[in-house]
């Protein structure tokens, strides 16, 4: 541990991506497993809950064709809407979405806890992760994704309400002022960045994982969190483009795709997210044992940050 606190202590970015390295394979395999765990859970689920079969899947984009020709000039949209669904069951619905909160709150305790095993331990064994992370850990993850939820739903209301003020004072107010706020509101969430390390790295309850959050990003770092974010968006936005153009060109999506061919597809985009997850979670684990209490048995200069 001691290595990586001087890393993360030193410079985030490259303790970020030291442990980014280690544990790039293993998150994958993690991201791998999980999703082939919730879609063989889940995607039965909604077939059943869609009155849907398989090949209603397959032929998705020709059924969308097809609802929308049906659409007439004075005719109700939710007709033709629910014409492309049988009978739908809703308690399956609600049955698949209790799963996927589960599989979601899981999934970020187990990735946190392979970067915690590693950076204490030098232990990147997913199995290790996978079996560690089955706790209660979950149902304070998904309580915490609630309350941060919440608390932006919150933020942005509050954001148009007050955009809306303006704007009725004066177009030209709204507009300008709307912009700046839009930076201020986001440079204020993230400040509960990194809540969810927190809560698995530290062991802290949901609201103490919020104000340990929110205390340690003080508005200097999550401005430069901000700036970084910007050009880590730049980048995903480029290579799922990319991305998007190879399956394209290969014939992996499209009308009238194959069972084969559409899980080819679902495997690079699985591989392509599980990248950029690894490198997000090492980053927000390194921010998080940056400004921990951990000790590294020598002397830290706490004043010393990176993010300053």
């Amino acid at each position: 541990m001691k290595e990586y606190l001087q890393l993360f202590r030193g410079s985030a970015f490259s303790g970020a991506m030291a442990l980014f390295k280690r544990i790039l394979l293993p998150n994958l395999l993690m991201n791998l497993i999980l999703a082939i765990l919730t879609g063989a859970v889940v995607f039965p689920l909604l077939l059943a809950g869609l009155g849907w079969e398989l090949s209603d899947v397959l032929n998705i984009q020709e059924k969308m064709k097809e609802m929308a020709g049906s659409i007439q000039p004075g005719s109700n949209p939710m007709d033709a809407f629910g014409q492309m669904f049988g009978n739908i069951n809703f308690a399956f619905i609600f049955l698949a979405i209790i799963v996927m909160i589960l599989f979601s709150g899981y999934k970020n305790v187990a990735l946190y806890k392979l970067n915690d095993n590693e950076v204490r331990n030098s232990n990147s064994n997913f199995l290790d992760a996978l079996k560690g992370s089955i706790s209660e850990n979950v149902f304070s993850m998904i309580g915490l994704s609630f309350v941060v939820g919440l608390l932006v739903v919150v933020i942005f209301l509050v954001y148009m309400l007050i955009v809306y003020l303006l704007y009725s004072m004066a177009s030209f107010i709204g507009i300008i002022f709307g912009f700046i706020l839009f930076f201020f509101m986001a440079i204020f969430i993230i400040r509960f960045m990194i809540s969810s390390a927190a809560l698995v790295h530290g062991n802290l309850g949901v609201f103490e994982a919020i104000n340990y959050s929110f205390k340690n990003i003080t508005w200097k770092r999550a401005g430069l969190l901000f700036l970084m974010g910007l050009v880590v968006i730049v980048i995903t936005l480029i290579v799922g483009g990319v991305l998007s153009l190879v399956t394209n060109a290969v014939g992996l999506t499209g009308t009238g795709v194959s069972i084969p061919l559409m899980i080819t597809n679902q495997i690079l985009q699985t591989i392509v997210n599980s990248i950029i997850s690894a490198f997000f979670f090492a980053a927000v684990s390194a921010i998080y044992f940056r400004y921990s209490e951990d000790s590294d048995g020598e002397e830290q200069n706490i004043e010393e940050h990176f993010i300053s």
